[in-house]
């Protein structure tokens, strides 16, 4: 992963070289929480989606989330070849249920946004799945899904969620 940023920014090279890799040490299965001194900082799996290992970071006394990349505000939702599209919906909707109408939700990418955002964007995924399933219910190939299918999202971000649609349904 150094590398990759090295890459990307040559010149964070200096800063880069005075990084340890820290590897995480304990599991998180349904919460679990931090103590900072002043404030505790829950970490909450509720659910895959991006990945399976998608943690939820909630300070509570602050009305924050940062919610990782199951939350994107700069683009579309991230489908990757290690996403669970069919459960993504469900777990945004698991997480709504910490969010007030005031709680600040931090995402993996983009500015910070509110739970109405977290909504639509639910409601964008779980249309998605809807589709996946219904495509693949009808007998439609997997390769002629896109194209065939009517879509929340840019087809062209859905490649890696039909795929993983299709072979979770299979």
């Amino acid at each position: 992963m150094i590398e990759r940023l090295r890459a990307e920014d040559p010149g964070s090279a200096d800063r880069l070289d005075d990084l340890e890799a820290a590897v995480p040490t304990e599991l998180v299965d349904a919460r679990a929480v931090i103590d900072l001194g002043d404030r505790a900082l829950e970490l909450l799996h509720r659910g895959r989606g991006h990945t399976d290992g998608d943690l939820w970071l909630r300070v509570s006394d602050a009305d924050l989330v940062l919610a990782g990349d199951l939350v994107e505000e700069s683009g579309p939702p991230a489908y990757g070849p290690d996403s669970f599209p069919l459960d993504w919906a469900a777990t945004l909707g698991s997480a709504l249920e910490l969010m007030g109408p005031a709680t600040v939700v931090i995402p993996g990418h983009g500015a910070p946004v509110d739970a109405d955002f977290v909504r639509r964007q639910q409601a964008d995924i779980d249309a998605v799945a809807r589709e996946i399933a219904r495509l693949q219910k009808a007998g439609v190939p997997v390769g002629e899904a896109l194209s065939e299918g009517t879509w929340s999202l840019p087809p062209a971000t859905l490649e890696h969620a039909v795929a993983r649609g299709y072979a979770a349904l299979s």
